[in-house]
Formats: C-alpha cells, sequence, structure tokens
C-alpha cells in the first residue's frame, strides 16, 4: 500500500474587533517562570506540563519514548552531582526525539530548550539512534526549533532524509519557512529532489497551499514538468488542485497539463481533488480548460458527488452550473439530496431543493424535517414543507429523538409551538435518557424552554445529555439564569463536571457570563487554584471569555499563567494551549496585557505550532497580533 500525498485542511476562523495596542514594553516575567533554568527546574517544569505523557504515542513508540525518558530522567540527576561528566550527553537531541515521538513539542518552552542547549558541549551530538538535535528539527512536529537550533550552532545534514525519504529541504517546505528554505538550498539541497513516493519538493509545496513558498521554488529552479507523476500517479495539476494554488494549475494548464490525468489506484482527476478540498476557484479553472465532470473514481463518484461530500457551497454552485449547461443534471439533484441532509448541509439541501431536488413526501418527507432541524436551518424546513413533508410530533427517529427534541435543540419556538399544539409530549424522554427539557437546555433558548415549562416539563438535576453534560452545565454554558438558580434551589452541586472536566463555573467564565459567574461563586464555587497536568484551568476559562475581574482574581489566588492544556480529543480550545493564547484568540487585549505583565510567556506554541500571536492574527485581531510578535 503506498503512502498517500500529504493533504492540508485549512479552517476559517471568526472575525471580531480589532485590538488597537500601546507600544510601551512588558516588564520581565515574574521569577515563578524563570527565564535561565537549570536541569532540574526544566525537568520540573516538562513534568509540571505532562510532557513526560506516553498517552500520545503509537503503540510502536511508546517503549522507545520511555527508555528515552528514563535515560533522560537519570542523566538530569546525575548532572545535578557532576555537570562536568553529563556534558557529552546528547541533551538536546533526546529532548526533541520525545517532543516527536509522543507529538508534544509544542510542550518545550523556548526556556526549557535553551536550558538543554546551554548545558550541551556539543549540540551536534548524535544519540543512541544516530541522530541530532538538526535531525529531529526537521521533523515536521518539531521544525518550530529550526532557528533555535541553528543559532545555537547546529550543523544541518541538508542530504540525510527521514523514514519517507523527506530532506530538511522538504520539511522546512511544508512548515512555510522560506528562509530555512533558501538557507539548506544555499548549503546545497537539490531543489528537485523526491521522497520515497516520488513527490518532488515543489509537489509538496503546492500540497501545503502556500504559494510563496511555490514561487521561491521556481526562483531557485525547481522544474515545472506538467507530465511527472509520482508513484501514486499524481501529477503536479493534482497537487496544485489538492492545495488550491490556481495561479499554478492555470500555469501548468497553459503548458498542456491534463485536466482528466487520474491517480493510479483511486483514479481521481484534478477536478475531483479540487471538489474534495473546496477549492472553487481551481475547480472553475480546471473546467474552463476541458476537465470532465462525467469521470468516475475507482467507487465509482463522479464530481457532482465529491462536490457534495467537500461541503463547500460554492463547489456545489458550479458543478450544479456545469451539469445544467451539459444538459446532464436529470435526476442528481434528487440522488445527492440524502447525503447532503445527512452531512448536515443545510444551505446545499436548500440549493439542491431549488434546483430541481425532489422526494417521496410520504416515505421520506418526516426523517428529511428531521434532518432539517439537526441542521438548524429554518429555510430548510420551509422548503421541505412546501414539497408535501409531513411532521409527526411524537415518532422518534433511527437515533431515538423526536421531531419536539430536535426543535427544541434547534432552538426554534415558532417549531416547537406548532408540535406542542399538534399533540406532542414536552415530557417525552429518548431511548438514549435525554429528556426534551435537556435538549431544550442544550439549544439555550429561554422562548422554547419557557414553552415547553409551561406544557409541562421539568428541570431535572440528575439529567444529562449523551454527551454526558448535566443540565447546570448546560444552563451555565449558555447564560441561562432563572433556570440555573433553579437548579441550585433543587440541590444541582457547583462542582458537578462535564465529560470533559469542566465544572459549570467553568463554563461561565468561558463564554463570559459575569451573572452566572456571581451566582455560582454565591453558591459556593470557589476561584482557588484548581491545576492538574495538563488540564483546562479558570484561569484558562475566564482569559477565553475575557473577565478581566475574574482573571486578576485567579492570578492573585496563585493561578499560573503558562499552564498548558494538554492535548485531549473533544476539547473546544486549541490542544496545547496556554491563558495567553485563549485571551488572543478571542480578541481581548486588557486580559492580554494583564497576563503579560504576571509573567505569560508570549511565544509559547500549541500543538500546531501557533503562537498566540498567529492566533490573534487568524481571527482578524491584526494589531493585538502585530503586538505580541514585537515582544521579546
Amino acid at each position: 500500500m503506498k503512502r498517500l500525498p500529504l493533504v492540508l485542511l485549512s479552517c476559517t476562523l471568526l472575525s471580531v474587533p480589532v485590538f488597537a495596542a500601546p507600544a510601551p514594553q512588558p516588564p520581565a516575567p515574574a521569577e515563578t517562570v524563570p527565564l535561565t533554568l537549570t536541569p532540574a527546574q526544566a525537568l520540573r517544569s516538562l513534568d509540571s506540563l505532562n510532557f513526560f505523557n506516553s498517552d500520545n504515542c503509537l503503540p510502536d513508540d511508546e517503549e522507545t519514548f520511555k527508555e528515552i525518558a528514563a535515560r533522560f530522567r537519570q542523566q538530569v540527576a546525575a548532572w545535578e552531582k557532576s555537570p562536568e561528566a553529563c556534558s557529552e550527553y546528547p541533551w538536546v537531541a533526546e529532548l526533541l526525539h520525545m517532543a516527536l515521538l509522543n507529538e508534544a513539542a509544542f510542550l518545550v518552552r523556548p526556556d526549557i530548550l535553551q536550558c538543554f542547549i546551554s548545558i550541551s558541549s556539543d549540540i551536534n551530538a548524535a544519540d543512541s539512534y544516530g541522530l541530532t538535535a538538526a535531525d529531529y528539527g526537521v521533523r515536521t512536529s518539531t521544525a518550530m526549533f529550526f532557528d533555535t537550533l541553528r543559532q545555537a550552532g547546529a550543523e544541518f545534514d541538508i542530504h540525510r532524509g527521514d523514514e519517507a525519504d523527506m530532506t530538511a529541504l522538504f520539511h522546512a517546505v511544508q512548515q512555510g519557512d522560506i528562509r530555512s528554505m533558501e538557507e539548506f538550498l544555499k548549503l546545497g539541497s537539490y531543489v528537485n529532489t523526491q521522497n520515497d513516493i516520488g513527490e518532488t519538493v515543489l509537489a509538496v509545496a503546492l500540497q501545503s497551499g502556500n504559494e510563496d513558498v511555490v514561487n521561491a521554488l521556481l526562483k531557485h529552479g525547481a522544474k515545472i514538468t506538467p507530465a511527472l507523476e509520482d508513484d501514486n500517479g499524481c501529477t503536479l495539476l493534482h497537487h496544485a488542485a489538492i492545495g488550491g494554488c490556481a495561479g499554478f494549475a492555470l500555469q501548468l494548464l497553459r503548458e498542456q497539463a491534463n485536466p482528466n490525468a487520474t491517480s493510479t489506484e483511486e483514479k481521481w482527476t484534478p477536478l475531483m481533488l479540487a471538489l474534495i478540498h473546496r477549492h472553487a476557484n481551481v475547480a472553475e479553472i480546471l473546467l474552463k480548460h476541458g476537465a470532465k465532470i462525467s469521470m468516475r473514481d475507482h467507487e465509482g463518484n463522479h464530481a457532482f458527488r465529491h462536490a457534495i461530500g467537500g461541503g463547500d457551497l460554492d463547489c456545489v454552485k458550479l458543478i450544479l452550473r456545469e451539469e445544467k449547461r451539459q444538459k446532464t443534471l436529470r435526476n442528481k439533484a434528487s440522488e445527492h439530496l440524502p447525503i447532503a441532509l445527512s452531512n448536515g448541509d443545510g444551505d446545499i439541501a436548500c440549493l439542491l431543493l431549488e434546483n430541481g431536488a425532489t422526494f417521496d413526501a410520504e416515505l421520506d418527507g418526516w426523517n428529511y424535517l428531521c434532518e432539517a432541524l439537526r441542521c438548524r436551518d429554518e429555510h430548510l424546513l420551509h422548503l421541505l414543507e412546501k414539497a408535501g413533508a409531513q411532521y409527526e410530533a411524537d415518532t422518534p427517529d433511527d437515533n431515538g429523538e423526536t421531531q419536539l427534541m430536535l426543535a427544541a435543540e434547534a432552538g426554534f419556538p415558532e417549531t416547537t409551538k406548532r408540535l406542542l399544539e399538534a399533540g406532542a409530549d414536552a415530557k417525552d424522554i429518548c431511548s438514549k435518557g435525554g429528556s426534551v427539557m435537556t435538549y431544550a437546555l442544550k439549544g439555550g433558548n429561554p422562548d422554547v424552554i419557557q414553552l415547553l415549562r409551561k406544557a409541562g416539563a421539568h428541570l431535572n438535576i440528575y439529567a444529562v445529555t449523551e454527551d454526558g453534560d448535566s443540565q447546570i452545565i448546560l444552563a451555565a454554558r449558555h447564560g441561562l439564569l432563572p433556570e440555573l438558580r433553579e437548579l441550585l434551589r433543587m440541590g444541582a452541586s457547583v462542582r458537578t463536571l462535564s465529560r470533559s472536566g469542566k465544572t459549570p463555573l467553568m463554563e461561565a467564565l468561558e463564554q463570559g457570563h459575569d451573572t452566572i459567574v456571581k451566582e455560582l461563586i454565591k453558591a459556593g464555587a470557589n476561584l482557588s487554584p484548581n491545576h492538574a497536568p495538563g488540564k483546562q484551568t479558570l484561569l484558562m476559562s475566564a482569559a477565553q471569555g475575557g473577565l478581566l475581574p475574574y482573571v486578576r482574581e485567579l492570578l492573585q489566588s496563585g493561578h499560573q499563567p503558562n499552564d498548558v492544556l494538554f492535548p485531549t480529543e473533544g476539547d473546544l480550545p486549541p490542544d496545547g494551549t496556554t491563558a495567553l493564547m485563549l485571551a488572543a484568540q478571542n480578541g481581548h487585549a486588557t486580559v492580554v496585557r494583564l497576563l503579560l505583565d504576571s509573567g505569560a510567556l508570549p511565544h509559547l506554541r500549541n500543538e500546531d505550532g501557533q503562537t498566540a500571536a498567529e492566533l490573534a492574527r487568524g481571527n482578524g485581531h491584526t494589531a493585538l497580533a502585530d503586538f505580541l510578535q514585537s515582544l521579546p
């Protein structure tokens, strides 16, 4: 089985107001986070960050990780007795090898890395696997240390490939690090080298979608060979379609690249890949240059199916328009309507209905209404009703949920009222144990909650959602003060935990619900430090919600600004996150300044290699990002 090409997906973040930052420099970090550490202090810091947790290792890596970690601890103990005896130990190589194995490079703070660099007699010492710090520094998860290692004198073997024949040049390209890329090229890296599956450096750059890197490679002599295929049968045009490099795709097509070339096993065309990866601009260019919408992949799927699966409205519009132009639309809109509904793509389902999609109202209409409620799309409900779909108030669907439950969670008062008037039971319980009231609290709409209460629904301190969230957690999350007060009177505990380990107080702080926070504190919740290695803290929650008075109080009560949230599946904030990152990401400028004043380190990275500045910039907080990036 051949290794598939690298695929990088992008996400669009919510934009909020920009911070106008003053120029003064923040004070030096507090003594609790010293900039210069001894190995023992660095080891304690790594322990507190849960760095030595091997849960994130692949099974094949776990024993190796434990062996290196044990040896590392032994060397720290030995260093305390005799520093000279341990100077030749490959400190940095071992540290970065562990970071690579357990995918926790983001937990290696700059001061921790500098500590082990400073006590190494040879930054280029190889570990027991024959690899140096520079070798690990070019691996994807540790490439954030390029600059630091170079400044420390690390010598990069530009011709050494990793297990996939990816040299330092490949990794610099993957990271979008043009400066390192150009340095490796000056040192003799071959710009047209290939990895173990025949991908060129240019192909990898195209997959990443970074046109600046692509242009830099072309400037340094990367060859444009339209017909060249890698071992998977993918051409440069395939790679440009994956990465969304529209300009380069157009250039390749003008140089006679085949728009209908297929990969070897999957039979994917560039058009299919552009649709799968939601690049409507590339798809449009391909269609204008002869890409066929009728071609099918190894599973028999054509362009329309890939557009629906990709879930991008512009891509679906494009293919619909092309199907109409070629007069091949026929019943394809109807064929794909259930797929769009099951994927939760309400806008696409509406588009298909508006373009002639039909369905058996008697057989499928009721279930389609359930899917529309899950999409929380009132326009879709209207289109389905217009096409003949009928409500069935108390009939549970395949998930054991009634339309009343779904309407309550969607927060649709009119639909809820209509279903109640049709005889739906407000006290119903689904097969998974959730009550209609719990669904309403999950939706957070006060009008829906009042309608249900008038119809006889009650709060229940023991009720939970399928995700394990109790009603007091939901009331705190959505700022439902009357319901929170009643649940507290009924005996709900302020120490209740959600499945992800959050208390009602943490939920309220995250959402910035000041009145809810006050009510919970009045009921016995407290702001004392709750740090457990790698877990969400109250300070992180308050920073995310931008509640400055509580951030200040938490810092004064002993919360540490550089505690890190370790990767945990299902957590809403980015994994490997600090309070500063959350405040910056959400544009809370005054909270950012307070955290910096309290010793927050501005240049830590999460597991995706993002700093607070980069997270702020991704959410549109440009001035705040510039300020954070300018800090020493």
